[in-house]
């Protein structure tokens, strides 16, 4: 499966993008010379990995005919400008739904590691970036 997006300027430092049905819109916050109006792209790219987790782990439940209830993934990063601007640390805390059993618990954490951005992040492609 291959994946084509294109990210277009709404003006300032915002910009959008068109996802099927779905718009994401992104920006900075003021002070870092935007306007504002939608969350910056690299909160977006964390949370999506997140989301990612979420969505597998949900299906965990879902399967079982659980209650999805209360579970959550936090996202804890560390940004650092230098030698360059990057995450240095990250880490994704997993809430369980309260009684969730220790069997469960493994599938969740089994099935967390299946999602795609998650590989991604362990096994990073060659990155390109061309001026057209």
């Amino acid at each position: 499966m291959e994946f084509r997006f294109e990210v277009t300027s709404t003006g300032n430092r915002g910009s959008r993008a068109q996802l099927g049905q779905h718009e994401l819109v992104f920006d900075m916050p003021p002070k870092a010379g935007g306007d504002g109006r939608g969350p910056g792209p690299l909160a977006v790219w964390l949370t999506s990995a997140a989301a990612c987790m979420h969505y597998f782990a949900s299906g965990v439940f879902t399967k079982k005919g659980l209650p999805v209830e209360g579970l959550a993934i936090a996202v804890v990063a560390r940004q650092v400008s230098e030698p360059n601007n990057h995450v240095d640390q990250l880490r994704f805390e997993i809430t369980l739904p309260e009684g969730t059993d220790e069997a469960t618990r493994a599938e969740v954490e089994a099935a967390v590691k299946r999602c795609p951005v998650h590989n991604t992040l362990h096994t990073p492609p060659p990155l390109e970036v061309a001026i057209v």
